[in-house]
């Protein structure tokens, strides 16, 4: 009888215990994209950042584990002197403006047939000041 019962609750609690794994990997990429992101907007915002590339790589240098690619991180620059933000050339920027960085990622569960888990996109957005 005991064996049987052995059997028979162990298939619960890993299933369990794969859920929980994915649920937990599910909110570090998250964490990691926002990361990404705000690390991306901070190097956008120093003037000494040479060109758009240097922020890209920034931004994924920051989530290593997530495996990011620098064409899909986005860089906008918004000139906020106008009443109507305008978006402007990376190199042309200035203290004032504003420094979007979007970072997207898509997550997709270990197992996904066992969980209620489901593939997820994720675009995570930053957005710092230029001082």
């Amino acid at each position: 009888m005991a064996v049987e019962f052995a059997f028979v609750a162990a298939v619960p609690l890993l299933l369990f215990t794969i859920g929980t794994f994915d649920a937990v990997r599910m909110v570090v990429a998250k964490q990691m994209c926002a990361y990404a992101a705000s690390a991306g907007a901070r190097t956008g915002a120093v003037m000494a950042t040479a060109n758009q590339a240097a922020v890209q790589a920034a931004a994924v240098a920051a989530a290593p584990m997530l495996k990011l690619t620098a064409s899909s991180v986005t860089v906008v620059v918004t000139d906020s002197a106008t009443p109507t933000p305008n978006i402007v050339a990376f190199a042309s920027r200035a203290r004032g403006d504003t420094v979007t960085v979007t970072v997207p990622y898509t997550f997709t569960p270990v197992a996904p047939g066992f969980t209620k888990l489901i593939t997820k996109n994720f675009s995570v957005k930053s957005a710092v000041l230029i001082p």
